[in-house]
């Protein structure tokens, strides 16, 4: 199913969105722990699974997930289409007032959504933004997210601890508002600059950070040269 929704008037709960790309073994165990964990919370909550373009078979499990669960929809990129692309394909479809979302690895729980909480109940941030603690991650990608953490923070002014950290929630009206553009993994420093620029309120919350259990990353050292070239096309893009 790929029905993508443009909601003016978002409903009360929180929209997930889950970004899988190859994620088999991965993909119904997260879906079922997000599931029991409103079992237990009064928020109404959906779920939007995209697959992006996964060639193992995430796609017909994230289908059958679909069509057992009313409150489940799946995306389907025909072909890889990128990170980005996947998150605003997935916060686009969302229809609740608050947009929320984590990857497909189960390197987060969402049990640490109690700590967001609070600030969704005062209604003051327009984001609240996750970073990690004790980041179970091998020595090089830690030392290449520091650096590009520094990077980005120096060009884009932004005051994060963890640019890149994929447990974010943002209310659906402040997203409609920031016209993202990037189709890539630089996603996370678009949407942080473009808050920035419109004065949004942030709040920033630990989480803690797990090892993956199944599955591969799929970053590689082509994504990291493809997310310098867009740090260039932001910085054009938001200096003008």
């Amino acid at each position: 199913m790929n029905n993508i929704i443009n909601q003016h008037h978002p409903n009360p709960g929180i929209s997930i969105v889950l970004p899988a790309l190859n994620e088999e073994d991965n993909l119904e165990v997260q879906v079922e722990q997000i599931k029991n964990y409103f079992k237990n919370n009064p928020l109404p909550c959906e779920i939007i699974i995209v697959d992006d373009g996964s060639t193992d078979r995430t796609a017909p499990i994230a289908d059958r997930l679909a069509d057992t669960h009313k409150n489940i929809t799946v995306i389907h990129h025909p072909e890889n289409q990128g990170y980005g692309k996947s998150l605003r394909d997935g916060f686009q479809a969302g229809r609740n007032e608050f947009l929320f979302y984590t990857d497909a690895d189960m390197q987060f729980r969402i049990e640490s959504l109690d700590l967001f909480m609070p600030y969704m109940k005062e209604g003051k941030a327009d984001m609240i933004v996750g970073y990690r603690v004790g980041r179970q991650d091998i020595w090089l990608r830690k030392f290449l997210a520091w650096g590009f953490n520094k990077l980005s923070s120096t060009i884009f002014s932004l005051k994060v601890k963890d640019i890149d950290c994929a447990f974010k929630m943002f209310k659906k009206q402040s997203y409609m508002k920031l016209d993202l553009l990037a189709t890539d993994f630089l996603i996370d420093t678009e949407i942080l600059t473009k808050a920035r620029m419109k004065n949004y309120i942030i709040e920033q919350v630990g989480v803690r950070h797990y090892p993956r259990s199944a599955g591969e990353s799929t970053v590689s050292f082509k994504h990291v040269l493809e997310t310098l070239k867009g740090i260039v096309v932001l910085y054009q893009q938001t200096r003008k």
